[in-house]
């Protein structure tokens, strides 16, 4: 049975190389590449990279493991197994004189039956990096030992970029300080930033983490999906393939993904 990419040498490999970091500085898919808990995630990806020729899967390999590349590869290979679920051969990024649409689906005996484009709406990598850098002081407040709920106070229009290490730091210590000091507080100002302590009538929130503080940073939203977004790159696709796929006389598909950072909400 052919070894698959992702199992256990991968796994050791992967944490050597970066489970020493601090969690702001890893790549954000560092658990689902790792953690048992994924480890059918990791079975998914050995399935989709098996039919691909070494050198694409190589290619894509050194990818799919990178924050603005995860989701974009997973559903192309989710989109490759679609086509293979369908009854048909899946060829990557096969050439047709210059032009390599994502996938070519041929029948069985080797005719192109359609052709298949994947466009993932995400985040930019500005949103992936203030993402990784909260989490620096997602981790010093959760040694404080009161089991509350802490979220910024901030502007809806206007995304709130994450402290350096260092005032992480002595953030974390002043909200130690208070919320020690102040049991019952609801509102602390430290270092430029509002923190709230999450309440309903019954009184605080409990933590997620038992007796110690639970940091709720703000969320990695890309923002609402506008549809005329959508509806732009969907065309540029079929600007750019429709007279291939005339050429074969096949549908030309688009399919459209949206990365789990995105919002879910279209504007109307």
């Amino acid at each position: 049975m052919k070894k698959g990419r992702f199992g256990a040498d991968f796994v050791a490999a992967h944490e050597a190389a970066h489970g020493e970091r601090r969690r702001e500085q890893r790549q954000l898919t560092y658990d689902i590449a790792v953690d048992p808990a994924f480890a059918h995630w990791r079975t998914w990806y050995d399935e989709q990279f098996a039919p691909l020729p070494p050198a694409q899967g190589d290619a894509l390999a050194r990818r799919l493991w990178l924050d603005e590349h995860f989701w974009p590869v997973t559903f192309e290979l989710a989109a490759g197994a679609a086509i293979r679920a369908g009854g048909y051969v899946a060829v990557y990024e096969q050439d047709h004189d210059g032009l390599t649409p994502d996938w070519t689906a041929l029948t069985p005996d080797g005719q192109v039956a359609f052709l298949l484009e994947v466009h993932t709406d995400q985040p930019t990598k500005e949103t992936f990096g203030r993402i990784r850098g909260w989490q620096a002081l997602e981790r010093h407040i959760a040694e404080i030992p009161v089991g509350v709920v802490l979220i910024l106070q901030g502007s809806r229009h206007v995304a709130l970029r994450p402290p350096d290490s260092g005032t992480a730091k002595k953030i974390a210590r002043e909200l130690r300080s208070r919320l020690l000091g102040s049991p019952g507080i609801a509102r602390i100002h430290s270092h430029g930033y509002t923190f709230l302590v999450m309440a309903n009538r019954f009184g605080p929130l409990a933590s997620a983490k038992g007796l110690y503080a639970q940091f709720a940073a703000p969320s990695g939203v890309a923002g609402p999906v506008d549809t005329s977004r959508l509806a732009r790159a969907v065309e540029e696709k079929v600007s750019k393939y429709a007279a291939l796929a005339d050429r074969h006389d096949v549908p030309l598909v688009v399919a459209v993904g949206a990365h789990r950072f995105t919002s879910e909400r279209f504007p109307t």
